[in-house]
């Protein structure tokens, strides 16, 4: 029982003794505090089961609670406690301290602190205002000095009176710091300094240089000046592009573009050359006739400005459109007499330029002299030509045409006259039965005197007797007919009733037109008497008129016997015998009709000498009984042919008034009544109507109405229906078709047309048939039918018709196919210590508007890691291994299908090499080791790099340990990649040592390094102590000996492994972002291949989880379907890659260049 009781308290003893000789103070290292960044306090001791960190006192973190699990986060080791505090700012400020395994409380350490206002960006805003940004402030009522100053010539600054503004709110950035944006008034033109200046605790200052430029004044493209004034001549009719250009201003100046000022075009975005922008503004007129001589005016200006600094300048130019002549006329200057010489005058106006003119006459064209003028006002031309020669009678009547021609006429316009020449009659003649005529009172004695050929037509003269004798009166008209030369040949009757005291008398005819002398010639009177009867007055009545009577009274003794007759003939139609008191004979009609229309004779015989007979008119009115309509009504309508038709009516008295209607609408005809002899003494009345018919007269019924007052009767009209042929008129989508990719649409192709047309559709782009089997006929129409819509239905479509009237006709229409867009992204790898790296995403699709939704890090083998907002480029800066792995960028464009299962979303890997990485928390290792044995010691640590070296030297000393010797040996690790816990592929280095004596114990400095950097680890050596309860350390005794063994440091080597490249050649790629020789200093543009993907013995993503990667160069994914269907005719020899690419679907070559790089 003693035995026992000695043996518990010895054993007691020991394990006090023991607990008191290795308990030493917890240590404490902080780490230098900056404003958002992350700050380490790390507490090491001998053991970590229980253990507190406070500030001023107050514990914020322990085994049982976590104080502000936002602002702080915990890490435990065996050893050591890691307090870190995230984004960092003022409120950190304080004492801290900490304990862990009971060892004692640390030392009291303040944390430092660092924190100065940056990201100071300075800009010139439209306003020529200055605006100068600086983030991080603290407080928010720091006080700071924005200061501008104008650069002076030849060196100095001098101060600018400038109010400036300030706005500050709460920084997005840097939490509990402050943004302020100081913002300056409107400055004049010239260079300028800035200055500002931030008072502690953020101070800081930052200076800069601006310029400030007023454009000179804006030019417009194709203008002249002429007589100080600015022109610009645009031919009338044809689109025109008006252009402005405002050059060197800073900043970018607005320019705005005025018709006849009314505002057209605007735009303020230029292009910067030489720290100056230049801005053009275009704008497309139509050119008509209505703007000519209007003001274009293009002004420049700083609109934001403060007032007496917009800087504005203006330049106004005259619009002179180029015109035809608005008018040619031609007309002869006076009448002219045969034999002399005729002057023709032409005149062209309202042109511009002068038109030529020339004459066509008898098949020969000639060019007399033109003079011009031009109006002062409108600045219009006016060009006169005169014809002369010489003319005789032959030339009378003949048409004569000036020409008139201009620059904007396909052809010269027309004006013609008629030369009108004077000449006098060539002779006269006179006839009729003078010789043995029975001059009883009532014979008739007719004669006829008829001139020759003249012009004007000649004046007719009757004379008893000689031509200087008494002249008779004669009421018969003149009778004209055409006769040589275009002259006239004039004929008139004279009626004489002789008696037999006329006999032997002389009648003379004679003529003249002042041309000339007088032509005459005269008959003598050889009569015979008879008996005579008095004369009778023509009359006059209408068809229906009933009890007529004609009535004939003879003078003669005895009385007479009376015969009527008609029309010549023998027939009598009426005889009735005269008595002492009444001497005459009457004839009476019952009923008129148009049949009694005649003339009637009366014959009177008294049994001495011959019968006397005297005629009477009967002039019968009635309407017309027939109206036709005759020409053809089924032309060809081209805008050129003419419909033309007659209307022709029957004998009517008097003569019909033709009217033409179409569709019931009245028309008018442009061509003269023509009336002809009818029956019953009528007139055949016709009317010509010509016009050039439209494709929408077809159908259109034609109607002749004739009539003369008598008589309303649809008879009088006449109806003919135009049959009209006409070419196609082809109408298609008149916007464009939208499809979306792998959906249906249509287009649609509709004739008006006769007769009816084939059509056909086509590839207007490609000058391609379409398929037939999409084809969708209808009456006069085709449809095109798109199923399952691919990239390449989209183009140019053309629909052609044909009927055989005026050629194919065909109209034009567009299809867009949309998709989502196809996604590209680019990147270079690069190693920690480059200042950032760029990830490009190039997206392709229709429409190409794109929006950015989403970046995405994926690290391979775990998953996504950290997302971003949607852009096309990202930048990543202070770059760590976290930065690896597979970026994703998703675009989309609003277009919601795409044959591509893949789109809206590309990928590229980025590999960034690092220096390696311990994995332990603390900076300094403590290793218990036995003096004269062989202790190990291990550290894990992380390299994505080759050539990596492990060496040990004891501080301040120069030289390598030779106690210890070194391997290295691959291991799977743990890595904190931003908030996740990733196994990944490192490496353990296992140290053997062999303490020989104390003097070797102490401080080493354990150094891993690769070639891209190092790190660090103090390793100290203390001897192992043993308790009868040891307290566990690291490291330990191999083979329970003291070796004294020396071992120099072994450099191991990563071996590299070897790396295969797929080289595909370009096709027709389209054009997007590229990769400069800056960025990627092994870029060849001018190389015809790009690298398309890399691949190693298994992939990309199995090479970086083992740590196991080689040189790289710029990568260039293409998403492909599980059906390797090919989303861009670039990647056409890809394939996907199967069962591999977990995170994305790669593209691998089918049949690829290789070329391996050791």
């Amino acid at each position: 029982m003693w035995l026992y009781q000695m043996t518990l308290r010895l054993i007691l003893f020991l394990i006090t003794v023991n607990f008191t000789w290795t308990r030493t103070a917890t240590l404490i290292n902080l780490g230098q505090g900056r404003c958002g960044e992350e700050t380490e306090l790390v507490c090491s001791g001998t053991g970590t089961f229980t253990w507190n960190i406070r500030k001023d006192s107050i514990i914020v973190a322990d085994p049982a609670q976590l104080h502000d699990d936002i602002k702080y986060s915990v890490s435990v080791t065996s050893t050591s406690v890691t307090l870190t505090i995230h984004n960092t700012d003022v409120s950190d400020l304080g004492e801290y301290s900490c304990e862990v395994a009971y060892d004692g409380r640390s030392e009291h350490k303040q944390l430092q602190f660092e924190c100065q206002a940056n990201a100071t960006l300075a800009s010139v805003t439209s306003g020529k205002r200055l605006q100068l940004t600086v983030d991080k402030l603290f407080p928010a009522s720091v006080s700071a000095v924005l200061s501008v100053n104008a650069m002076v010539r030849g060196g100095g600054a001098s101060s600018v009176p400038s109010q400036v503004s300030r706005f500050c709110k709460n920084s997005n950035t840097y939490r509990n710091y402050t943004i302020c944006k100081w913002t300056s008034s409107s400055l004049p033109d010239g260079q300028y300094t800035y200055s500002i200046v931030v008072s502690t605790p953020t101070s800081t200052t930052r200076t800069g240089t601006f310029e400030m430029y007023t454009p000179g004044a804006p030019q417009l493209a194709n203008s002249i000046t002429e007589e100080s004034k600015l022109i610009l001549r645009v031919d009338e009719g044809k689109p025109a592009t008006v252009s402005c250009t405002s050059s060197g201003g800073y900043p970018v100046q607005t320019v705005l573009l005025y018709l006849d000022n009314s505002l057209q075009a605007s735009s303020n975005t230029g292009a910067l050359q030489n720290g100056l922008y230049t801005v053009n503004v275009s704008y497309t007129i139509l050119s008509s006739r209505s703007q000519d001589l209007k003001k274009i005016c293009c002004n420049s200006s700083y609109p934001d400005a403060d007032d007496g600094l917009k800087g504005q300048g203006g330049t106004c130019a005259t619009l002179q459109l180029f015109l035809p002549p608005s008018q040619v006329s031609a007309s002869q200057d006076g009448d002219v007499v045969s034999g002399n010489s005729i002057r023709v005058h032409c005149t062209a106006t309202g042109s511009r330029p002068a038109a030529g003119l020339s004459w066509a006459y008898m098949g020969t064209t000639s060019t007399p002299q033109v003079s011009t003028s031009v109006d002062g006002t409108t600045y219009l031309y006016t060009a006169v030509s005169n014809y002369t020669g010489t003319v005789t009678a032959a030339d009378n009547g003949q048409t004569i045409t000036c020409l008139a021609a201009h620059r904007l006429l396909p052809q010269p316009l027309m004006a013609n006259t008629t030369l009108n020449l004077l000449f006098e009659p060539s002779g006269i003649s006179l006839t009729g039965n003078t010789d043995g005529f029975q001059a009883t009172g009532n014979n008739r004695l007719a004669m006829s005197c008829t001139t020759g050929s003249a012009n004007p037509p000649s004046i007719i003269t009757w004379h008893n007797g000689t031509a200087s004798d008494q002249v008779i009166s004669n009421n018969h008209p003149y009778v004209n007919t055409t006769g040589q030369y275009n002259g006239v040949v004039r004929q008139q009757k004279l009626w004489m009733y002789p008696t037999r005291y006329n006999d032997g008398q002389s009648v003379t005819c004679s003529a003249t037109n002042n041309i000339g002398s007088v032509k005459s010639t005269t008959v003598s009177l050889n009569l015979h008497y008879s008996p005579i009867l008095s004369f009778m007055t023509d009359r006059t009545i209408q068809e229906g008129d009933k009890n007529v009577a004609l009535k004939c009274q003879a003078w003669s003794k005895p009385a007479a016997t009376f015969r009527w007759y008609k029309g010549g003939s023998s027939v009598v139609l009426h005889q009735v015998n005269g008595t002492s008191d009444d001497n005459s004979g009457t004839y009476v009609i019952r009923l008129v009709s148009r049949q009694d229309t005649g003339r009637y004779e009366c014959r009177a015989e008294n049994g001495v000498g011959s019968a006397d007979s005297k005629y009477v008119n009967l002039i019968v009115e009635f309407p017309a009984l027939t109206t036709t309509i005759t020409g053809a009504t089924g032309i060809y309508a081209n805008g050129v042919n003419k419909v033309t038709l007659t209307c022709s009516t029957g004998s009517s008295n008097p003569a019909s008034i033709i009217n033409w209607f179409r569709n019931n609408q009245t028309i008018t005809s442009n061509e003269s009544l023509v009336n002809m002899s009818g029956e019953y003494g009528g007139k055949l009345t016709s009317q010509v109507i010509k016009f050039v018919p439209t494709h929408k007269m077809d159908g259109h019924v034609m109607e002749c109405r004739a009539g003369n007052g008598l008589q309303s009767s649809t008879a009088e009209w006449a109806r003919e229906k135009l049959d009209l042929k006409y070419n196609p008129i082809v109408s298609v989508n008149i916007a464009p078709v939208e499809i979306d990719e792998t959906q249906s649409g249509s287009l649609s192709c509709t004739v008006d047309s006769k007769p009816l047309s084939t059509i056909t559709w086509s590839r207007f782009d490609s000058g391609n048939t379409v398929p037939t089997n999409r084809l969708v006929k209808g009456s006069n129409s085709l449809g095109y039918m798109i199923t399952d819509a691919q990239r390449e239905d989209a183009g140019d479509y053309r629909c052609t018709a044909y009927n055989g009237y005026g050629g194919n006709k065909f109209n034009n229409t567009q299809v867009v196919i949309r998709y989502s867009p196809d996604v590209g992204v680019v990147t270079q790898n690069t190693t920690v210590n480059a200042p950032s790296v760029v990830i490009r995403c190039n997206p392709s699709g229709v429409p190409a508007t794109y929006t950015y939704t989403s970046w995405k890090q994926v690290w391979p083998g775990y998953g996504v890691v950290r997302t971003f907002s949607g852009s096309d480029v990202l930048t990543l800066t202070s770059l760590t291994y976290k930065d690896n792995g597979v970026y994703t960028c998703e675009v989309e464009n609003g277009a919601r299908y795409s044959r591509n299962p893949s789109a809206g979303q590309g990928q590229a890997l980025l590999n960034i090499l690092s220096y390696p990485v311990i994995m332990t928390v603390e900076t300094t290792m403590t290793v218990a080791v036995q003096i004269g044995n062989v202790s190990e010691f291990s550290v894990d640590f992380f390299s994505n790099t080759q050539d990596i070296k492990v060496y040990i030297v004891k501080e301040n000393s120069e030289s390598k340990s030779n106690i210890a010797s070194t391997s290295i040996l691959p291991k799977r690790l743990t890595y904190r990649v931003f908030d996740h816990n990733i196994e990944v592929g490192g490496f353990v280095v296992r140290t053997m040592l062999t303490v020989k004596k104390e003097e070797e114990l102490g401080s080493y400095k354990l150094t891993i390094e690769n070639n891209i950097g190092s790190q660090n680890l103090t390793v100290i050596l203390k001897p192992k102590v043993y308790t009868a309860s040891p307290v566990p350390v690291v490291g330990g005794v191999i083979g329970g000996c003291l070796g004294a063994i020396v071992v120099i440091a072994v450099i191991v080597v990563i071996f590299q492994r070897n790396y295969t490249f797929n080289i595909s050649k370009k096709r027709e790629a389209p054009a997007g972002p590229f990769i400069t020789e800056s960025e990627n200093p092994g870029y060849d543009a001018g190389r015809p291949y790009e690298d398309v993907s890399m691949t190693t013995a298994t992939s990309d993503y199995a090479a970086l989880g083992n740590v196991d990667t080689g040189p790289e160069n710029v990568h260039v994914y293409s998403s492909l379907d599980t059906s390797n269907r090919k989303p861009h005719p670039v990647y056409e020899n890809f394939e996907k890659r199967t069962n591999e690419d977990l995170v994305c679907n790669n593209a691998v070559q089918k049949s690829p260049v290789e070329t391996v790089l050791n």
